[in-house]
């Protein structure tokens, strides 16, 4: 097998930095997983537009305060944040029991590439 050119790079290095490459001309921000996260969850969630748009809103809040805690350690909270974290809670609490109702999971793929959903899906 011949052997790469990969300026200096290992296999593995090279692998990576086009993952990277990919998730950026995929996406329009750099948090991919906040938006994949919020969005997966909230459609998952709301029974209608504005619904899902508020559960987007605090999921992705929330998502950005973990990030936060996770690269900066202890951060000061306020009564925003804390009920910021009690609603996303209340959210995930939500979509564990919905979860566990459904009888197979979403189709995340025919969503996102507009394939209709069979309206017998059980949500």
């Amino acid at each position: 097998m011949a052997e790469l050119d990969l300026e200096g790079n290992s296999p593995s290095q090279e692998i990576i930095e086009l993952l990277d490459s990919i998730l950026q001309t995929a996406t329009f921000d750099t948090d991919v997983w906040g938006r994949y996260t919020s969005g997966h969850g909230a459609w998952h969630l709301g029974e209608d537009y504005e619904e899902r748009q508020t559960y987007q809103e605090i999921l992705r809040d929330s998502y950005d305060l973990a990030s936060k805690v996770v690269h900066a350690g202890e951060i000061e909270y306020s009564d925003n944040s804390l009920s910021l974290l009690d609603k996303a809670q209340d959210l995930c609490r939500k979509g564990i029991l919905k979860r566990l109702r459904e009888s197979e999971e979403p189709k995340w793929n025919e969503l996102m590439l507009g394939k209709e959903v069979d309206a017998t899906y059980d949500t």
